[in-house]
């Protein structure tokens, strides 16, 4: 047996869903799919790298049923341009609309899935509708948004239960922004009494949407289009659910996104209608993540490991402690510690850190000490461009270089704001940022935490992935020490930063 050989996972969570055993191989940490199907959640959120996209496929792939129907629209090509019509900018309310629209039209989509609704006369009306309508612009698409808004879309079939007076207005059956509101009420008509037979019949439709972090800029306008969304699935959500319940629309967005949008209305929503997924806080054997990865390798590897417990593959796979340099002193760590510590408690770290072992070690018949150790910088690294690929949505290239200037500009693991600040008072220059707005900014995306020695004398760390409610905002936030998360450290701190990049990238 080589390490090479044994699969740990992706760092690419769709990669991993092509794969034929990927609802065996998945891991239902914290119950997370039937929180996700519960009447209540409308939001998932999660750090980049969590497994929000694997759970959607997970329930893709395992939870549709014949009273139960499932889908997943994904946006990863959505930018901004496409909410941007010829010479005028949208009003917050049209965004809205929108998505309102888009939204009950993959709903009638599902409910034209269900034969077992196909005696009712709106079933007829809706299947048409839908079938005539979009054979060329998909409504859930980018570019019926872009179409939309440029000309509108025209119909092949109209909305036959329009009453005669707007019927008159909606004549030449084309859908365009200023029109909107009238089609979706028009669509809802034909929706209640299906979705009522639904309710009887105990149907379900849900829809996931996916992806729409993936490259929008998020300026103010991003702004207004994620709020438009949220809103509009709240209200969809109502209509829906008034109706038959169980039935909704559930929205996946990164949590820095999510936080970012958040106003009073969005508040609400976070506190009643959201669920988050992480991997607990620990940062030792009993993690969820670790557990992960020995119940993919106890599943797929060889004979040897098939009928081992996670414990005793652990055993065989991992030394039990890493020798490593931690602010220029020699270090024993143990291995579950050393690995864990060095990720923002996402699978996808700790994939990405063996894999690189698998391929710079590939040979070795287990994950040892000295592999691990040597690919730190390497995977070192890689941690600081994801960060900089979340960083990226929110700030200018500038602003994030000089963050990165600030942490580590006392090339210190620890460091204090007060000495921070005699640093630059020191050589009479003005820090890039404000110091507290760039320590605020720098621990809500992980690269720096907080720690302390407690009563019996132990160090403790605190991070935004493990504490969630952390009132940065407050005085006391900024008189506490702030330790710069091991993984980035060999990214930040390397004399040669040039170099260290060059041999990451070879």
């Amino acid at each position: 047996m080589r390490i090479r050989d044994l699969f740990i996972g992706y760092t690419d969570g769709e990669e991993e869903t092509l794969r034929d055993d990927f609802t065996k191989l998945y891991v239902d940490h914290g119950d997370i799919v039937e929180q996700a199907l519960q009447n209540y959640v409308y939001v998932i959120t999660g750090r980049k790298g969590t497994g929000k996209t694997v759970l959607t496929y997970f329930i893709l792939k395992t939870r549709p049923s014949h009273n139960r129907f499932v889908s997943r629209i994904s946006y990863g090509d959505l930018t901004v341009s496409h909410f941007s019509p010829p010479e005028r900018i949208l009003a917050a309310d049209e965004y809205f609309e929108i998505f309102q629209w888009i939204l009950l039209a993959e709903i009638s989509r599902l409910i034209c899935a269900n034969q077992g609704l196909n005696s009712i006369d709106e079933f007829l009306k809706l299947s048409n509708f839908i079938q005539n309508s979009f054979t060329k612009t998909p409504p859930n698409s980018p570019s019926f948004i872009k179409q939309l808004l440029q000309g509108g879309v025209k119909f092949s079939f109209d909305v036959v239960t329009l009453s005669p007076s707007v019927k008159y207005e909606l004549s030449d059956k084309v859908l365009r922004a200023d029109n909107l509101p009238l089609y979706i009420t028009e669509l809802k008509n034909v929706l209640t009494p299906l979705l009522q037979a639904s309710s009887k019949g105990g149907y379900q439709y849900i829809t996931f949407i996916d992806d729409i972090d993936d490259h929008l800029s998020y300026g103010e306008t991003g702004k207004r289009i994620l709020h438009g969304l949220i809103t509009a699935i709240v209200s969809v959500n109502r209509f829906v659910r008034e109706h038959c319940n169980g039935s909704k629309v559930v929205l996946m967005l990164r949590s820095d996104i999510f936080h970012f949008v958040r106003g009073a209305n969005i508040n609400k929503i976070a506190a009643d209608h959201s669920a988050t997924l992480g991997w607990g806080r620990e940062f030792d054997r009993s993690s969820a993540i670790i557990e992960l990865i020995l119940t993919k390798i106890g599943l797929t590897g060889p004979k040897q490991l098939k009928n081992k417990s996670t414990s005793d593959i652990w055993h065989e796979l991992f030394e039990d402690q890493v020798r490593t340099v931690i602010d220029g002193a020699q270090r024993t760590i143990d291995t579950d510690t050393f690995l864990l510590s060095r990720t923002f408690l996402r699978p996808r770290d700790l994939i990405q850190y063996l894999r690189i072992v698998q391929q710079k070690f590939g040979q070795l018949q287990r994950f040892d000490s000295y592999a691990l150790a040597r690919c730190e910088t390497d995977y070192s690294f890689w941690l600081k461009d994801e960060v900089i690929g979340e960083l990226i949505n929110h700030y200018d290239e500038k602003y994030i270089d000089d963050l990165f200037s600030i942490v580590s500009r006392l090339a210190a693991g620890k460091f204090g704001m007060k000495k921070l600040a005699e640093s630059y008072e020191k050589q009479s220059k003005k820090p890039p940022i404000d110091l507290e707005e760039a320590l605020t900014v720098l621990y809500k995306f992980g690269v720096v935490g907080q720690t302390w020695v407690d009563a019996d004398y132990k160090t403790r760390y605190r991070y935004s992935y493990t504490d969630f409610d952390v009132p940065i905002y407050s005085g006391d936030f900024f008189e506490n020490v702030f330790v710069v998360n091991f993984g980035l450290r060999r990214a930040l701190f390397t004399a040669d930063v040039h170099k260290a990049r060059q041999k990451y990238k070879s």
